[in-house]
C-alpha cells in the first residue's frame, strides 16, 4: 500500500465527490478551513493507494507532536478485508516516539439499534487496533465524541491541552468558544 500527500487539487475532488458519502453533513468541515490549514503546511490529507487506486484516506491535523485524525475512510472496495487496520498501521509506522495522534469517536449515544451498534463496532474496531481511551470527551459542533489515542500516551489534562491546541490552530477564537467543548467528566 502506498501512502501519497494528496495535491490541493485532488483533496478538493475527494471532498466534493466522496466525503459526503463517507460522513455526516454535520461532521464535514467548510472546505476552506481544511484548505487553508494545507496552504499553512498544518492540514495533511494522504491518500492511500493500491495498484495506483484510492483504497482509503485520512485528514490529519498537526500542531506540535500532536496530530488529530480529522477524517479516516476506506473506500467501498476495500471495506472488510482489513484495509483500515492496515492503515492504521501504516500512520503508527510514520510517528516518532513523541508524537501522538488523537481521535474524535462518536459517542455510542444513538437512539437506532442500527446507528448504535454501527457506533460500538467503529470504537472496537480501534480498540483492536492499538487506541486506546483517554479520558477526554468533546461535543464539537454539537456532535459528541470519545477521544482516543495512538501513539505517544495522553491522557487528562495532557489530552485536553493537545486537543484545544489543534483546534485554536484551525478555528478562529470565536468559532472555537461557540463550537468546541472538552470535559474530562460527563459534563461538557
Amino acid at each position: 500500500m502506498e501512502r501519497r500527500l494528496m495535491q490541493l487539487a485532488e483533496f478538493r475532488h475527494l471532498y466534493d465527490t466522496q466525503m459526503g458519502n463517507h460522513f455526516p453533513a454535520d461532521e464535514i468541515k467548510p472546505f476552506y478551513i481544511m484548505e487553508k490549514a494545507v496552504k499553512e503546511g498544518k492540514y495533511f490529507p494522504y491518500g492511500y493507494y493500491e495498484n495506483g487506486s484510492l483504497s482509503a484516506y485520512t485528514c490529519l491535523l498537526k500542531t506540535g507532536d500532536f496530530f488529530l485524525l480529522d477524517y479516516f475512510a476506506v473506500m467501498e472496495q476495500g471495506r472488510g478485508k482489513g484495509t483500515g487496520s492496515q492503515i492504521l498501521g501504516i500512520m503508527k509506522e510514520h510517528l516518532e516516539d513523541r508524537e501522538s495522534v488523537l481521535l474524535e469517536v462518536e459517542e455510542p449515544l444513538a437512539r437506532e439499534p442500527e446507528v448504535l451498534d454501527l457506533q460500538k463496532r467503529r470504537i472496537q474496531f480501534y480498540l483492536r487496533n492499538d487506541v486506546r481511551y483517554t479520558d477526554l470527551k468533546a461535543q464539537v459542533f454539537g456532535v459528541p465524541y470519545l477521544i482516543l489515542n495512538l501513539g505517544r500516551e495522553l491522557q487528562g489534562e495532557q489530552a485536553k491541552n493537545a486537543m484545544k491546541a489543534l483546534y485554536h490552530s484551525i478555528l478562529s477564537d470565536e468559532m472555537y468558544e461557540k463550537n468546541v467543548r472538552f470535559a474530562l467528566d460527563k459534563h461538557y
